[in-house]
């Protein structure tokens, strides 16, 4: 049989890229169905995959604009210089700090860093819902193949104590009617 050469893997779509995080439906993306709990863990990944991505390109982007601010910093700097050859360096960081460019710039870099901070939270909140998911199935298959008991008690609770003296109570007198 031949060997086929592996694919060459694709880079990561940028399908998100100019999708804007604050229009995820993030209530719907973290809202759990407790009566699809299947469908919920399929789409567990592409929620996770989804949100990571924007971050990393919210990451890129902040990048990106932090490098904008030091490049427009240092231009106007150039500028002031060349206009003042005797110019201090408080005189200096007012006259950047007051110029609309390098204000634009720091605004447009704030703005990023709240995405990537909201996009972080987001993540960390898919990842909760992740375990949620998880636990939920396992109280789930607990309920249906476990012992009853109120699981939100701690040790069943009394009626779970209850249920399990009778369940004893009913395998001794199903021994003792064996033996006759």
């Amino acid at each position: 049989m031949p060997r086929t050469t592996p694919t060459k893997r694709q880079p990561p779509s940028k399908k998100f890229i100019d999708e804007d995080p604050f229009d995820f439906d993030f209530e719907n993306d973290i809202s759990i169905d407790e009566d699809a709990l299947d469908d919920e863990w399929l789409v567990q990944a592409n929620l996770f995959w989804k949100y990571s991505q924007a971050l990393v390109f919210a990451r890129k982007e902040l990048r990106d604009l932090h490098e904008e601010v030091k490049v427009t910093r240092s231009k106007i700097v150039k500028e002031l210089k060349s206009d003042n050859k005797k110019i201090t360096g408080p005189e200096i960081e007012a006259g950047y700090r007051t110029d609309q460019r390098h204000i634009d710039a720091k605004e447009a870099m704030i703005e990023a860093e709240f995405k990537v901070d909201l996009l972080e939270v987001a993540l960390n909140s898919i990842r909760e819902k992740r375990y949620a998911i998880s636990d939920l199935v396992k109280i789930k298959l607990g309920e249906m193949y476990g012992d009853p008991k109120d699981i939100r008690l701690p040790n069943g609770g009394k009626f779970a104590e209850e249920l399990k003296r009778r369940k004893v109570r009913r395998t001794i007198y199903e021994r003792l009617n064996k033996k006759k």
